[in-house]
C-alpha cells in the first residue's frame, strides 16, 4: 500500500493524525460497489456565488469559550463557519456581542434577526404569541434597528445584515410577530431610510425569513422596483417545503435556519441527511448561504451541532466538509451527476483552488473516477466524515492526465482541496523489495527496505529525519549505524538533501506478523513529530508462515 502525504497542515486534530500516522498497520480491502459514469468537474460551468456557511447564537450562545470559537470559526482549527446568526431583543439589544466578537475576529460575518419588536408596539401588547407591529410605531421600531446597528458599529461589529422578522408566518408562544406581505412592503421604506440617514447602508436588509421554504411574504416587496431596490437578501428557513429554485430579482439567496427536534441523533446516518440538504440547495436551489439552527443546545434533541453535553455531533463535521473549505467568494461550478453519489465543486476564482464534496450514502465503497476540464491541479487532499472519521485529513492524491480515481468509503462525505504547492514539498519514498506494498512474503525470504528523498524547495532546510516500524512487538526506531532500538524517536537531525535510493535494512528472520515501515522528516528541528511540517511515505508488510 502507497501513501503519501507531503504536507499535513492540521494544528487542532494532531492526535488525530498522530494515531493515523502511528497507528495504521492493516490493510482492509473494501467492498466495492458497481463502478457507475464517471464525475467530470467543468471550471467554465459557473453557478452562483458562495456567501456562506453559519448556525445561530440565538439565546443558547451568548459567551462561547475561545475553544468553542476556534471550533465552531476557525479555517485551521476548526469547521470554518462563515456566518453567525445572531437575535436581537425587542428592546434593541442583543445578549451575545461576546459570541460575536469571537466569531467575528475569526472571518466570519455577523448577522442579526428580531424575534419580535417592543410589546407596547404591537397589536397583542405581548412579546410572544404573535401580533402584528402597529402602523404608528413603524419608524420608532426602525429607528430602533438603526440604532441597534449602529451600537454594533461602535462595539466593533460590522454587520452584514439585518432580519425584518423571524419567522413572520407562526405564531409562537415565544418571541413572534406576524406580517403580511403588505405590512413588509410598508415597513422596508422606514428601516433603508433609516439606515441610510445613520450612514449604514452597507447593512443589507433581509426578508422574509418564513418558517419554510416559501416567499409569499416577500412579493409585494419584490414586485415594486422601488422597494426591490432597497432589499439585499431574500431569505427562508426550510422546516417545511422541498428545496427548490426561486425568483431572486438577482438578490442573495439564502437558507438561514433549519434543524429537527426528535430525539437526539449524532451518527452518520443523521450527518449525511443534513449534508444532503446542503447539496440540495447549493445544486438545486443555488443558494448563497446555508445556515444550521443552533450552535449550542439546551435541550436533548437536534436544534444544535453539539449534544447536550458539549460533544460535537457528526453532522458538525458533515457540514464542515462544506464550511472548512468552501469559502465566500467561491462559486459553484459544474459537476456531472454520476447517479450513484452526490457531488458538487466549487472554485476560488482567485488563486485559482477548486474544492470538490462528494457524498456516498450507500452501505457500500465506491469507487469514481473525476475527470478535470479546463483546470489542473497537481494534487487532491481528501477529508473524510464517516462513521470512522470526523473531518480528517487523507493522503494527497497526485493528478495524472487530468484525473483521479478515489475510492469513497460506504456511508460518507469527502471534501476533495486542492493543494497548490505540494510538488515542490519534500517527498520521502519507501519500498519493500521494490514494491510500494501491501506486501507479503513467507518467512525466511529476504525482506529489503529502501528509502529515497526528493528536497523540493526545502533543500539544505534543517529537519528532523524518522525512520520508524511498528511491529507485532511495538515501536522501533531505527539508529545509526543499522540498529533498531524499542520506542519512537528521530534518527537524524540534520539538514535535507537528495537522498538517493538506499537501502535502509535487510533481513530474513523477521517473526510473523504485519509490519509498517515508515521514512519522514519534518521541518520543525526539535526532537518532536511535528505535523504542520510533517512529510512521510510507509509500506506494509505481512510475514506469513
Amino acid at each position: 500500500m502507497k501513501i503519501k502525504i507531503f504536507q499535513q497542515t492540521i494544528c487542532w486534530s494532531c492526535i488525530i493524525i498522530f494515531n493515523y500516522f502511528l497507528g495504521c498497520t492493516t490493510v482492509i480491502k473494501p467492498l466495492i460497489n458497481a463502478i457507475e459514469p464517471d464525475v467530470t468537474i467543468n471550471w467554465n460551468d459557473q453557478h452562483q456565488q458562495i456567501d456562506g456557511f453559519g448556525a445561530s447564537s440565538a439565546w443558547t450562545a451568548q459567551n462561547i469559550s475561545e475553544n468553542q470559537a476556534d471550533l465552531y470559526f476557525s479555517v485551521e482549527e476548526g469547521i470554518g463557519l462563515s456566518l453567525l446568526r445572531n437575535r436581537i431583543a425587542p428592546d434593541g439589544t442583543t445578549l451575545e456581542l461576546a459570541t460575536m466578537k469571537k466569531a467575528q475576529a475569526r472571518g466570519a460575518k455577523i448577522w442579526s434577526t428580531p424575534w419580535s419588536p417592543p410589546a407596547e408596539w404591537k397589536t397583542n401588547e405581548d412579546v410572544n404569541n404573535g401580533g402584528h407591529l402597529i402602523y404608528s410605531y413603524y419608524q420608532d421600531y426602525a429607528d430602533l434597528l438603526a440604532q441597534y446597528v449602529e451600537n454594533m458599529k461602535g462595539e466593533g461589529i460590522n454587520l452584514y445584515a439585518i432580519s425584518v422578522q423571524n419567522e413572520p408566518n407562526y405564531t409562537a408562544v415565544w418571541e413572534s410577530c406576524l406580517w403580511s406581505e403588505d405590512e413588509f412592503h410598508s415597513f422596508v421604506p422606514y428601516l433603508y431610510s433609516a439606515l441610510t440617514n445613520e450612514g449604514l447602508t452597507s447593512t443589507k436588509i433581509m426578508i422574509a425569513e418564513n418558517s419554510g421554504w416559501n416567499f409569499d411574504l416577500t412579493s409585494s416587496t419584490m414586485d415594486d422596483d422601488n422597494t426591490a431596490s432597497m432589499v439585499g437578501i431574500l431569505a427562508a428557513h426550510s422546516y417545511w417545503g422541498a428545496p427548490s429554485p426561486v425568483n431572486t430579482f438577482g438578490k442573495q439567496l439564502w437558507q438561514t435556519e433549519v434543524s429537527s427536534f426528535d430525539s437526539f441523533d449524532g451518527s452518520m446516518d443523521n450527518a449525511l441527511k443534513w449534508a444532503t440538504n446542503i447539496h440540495e440547495f447549493m445544486t438545486k436551489t443555488e443558494a448563497n448561504a446555508w445556515h444550521y439552527w443552533w450552535l449550542i443546545t439546551n435541550t436533548n434533541d437536534n436544534q444544535s451541532l453539539l449534544d447536550i453535553n458539549g460533544n460535537p455531533a457528526k453532522r458538525m463535521w458533515a457540514i464542515g466538509n462544506f464550511s472548512k473549505f468552501v469559502r465566500p467568494g467561491y462559486y459553484r461550478i459544474g459537476a456531472s451527476d454520476p447517479g450513484d453519489i452526490l457531488v458538487s465543486a466549487y472554485k476560488d476564482p482567485d488563486t485559482g483552488k477548486v474544492t470538490i464534496v462528494a457524498i456516498n450514502d450507500s452501505d457500500v465503497s465506491i469507487e469514481k473516477t473525476f475527470n478535470l476540464i479546463d483546470f489542473y491541479p497537481s494534487f487532491m487532499v481528501p477529508w473524510i466524515t464517516s462513521d470512522s472519521f470526523s473531518l480528517e485529513q487523507q493522503p494527497a492524491i497526485e493528478i495524472s492526465d487530468n484525473s483521479f480515481t478515489y475510492t469513497l468509503p460506504a456511508l460518507s462525505i469527502v471534501t476533495f482541496e486542492e493543494t497548490l504547492l505540494l510538488s515542490t514539498d519534500p517527498a520521502p519514498e519507501i519500498k519493500a523489495n521494490g514494491s510500494d506494498g501491501p506486501l507479503t512474503i513467507p518467512q525466511g525470504d529476504v525482506l529489503s527496505v529502501t528509502t529515497s528523498l526528493v528536497c523540493g524547495d526545502q533543500k539544505n532546510e534543517n529537519a528532523d529525519w524518522w525512520y520508524l516500524a511498528q511491529t507485532p512487538k511495538g515501536w522501533y526506531w531505527w539508529a545509526y549505524p543499522g540498529i533498531w532500538r524499542p520506542g519512537v524517536r528521530f534518527t537524524y537531525q540534520m539538514p535535507l538533501f537528495d537522498w538517493p535510493e538506499t537501502t535502509l535494512f535487510e533481513s530474513s528472520s523477521l517473526p510473523l506478523g504485519t509490519y509498517a515501515i515508515y521514512f519522514g522528516v519534518d521541518m520543525n528541528m526539535n526532537g518532536f513529530v511535528d505535523f504542520e511540517q510533517m512529510y512521510y511515505d510507509y509500506v506494509v508488510v505481512t510475514i506469513t508462515p
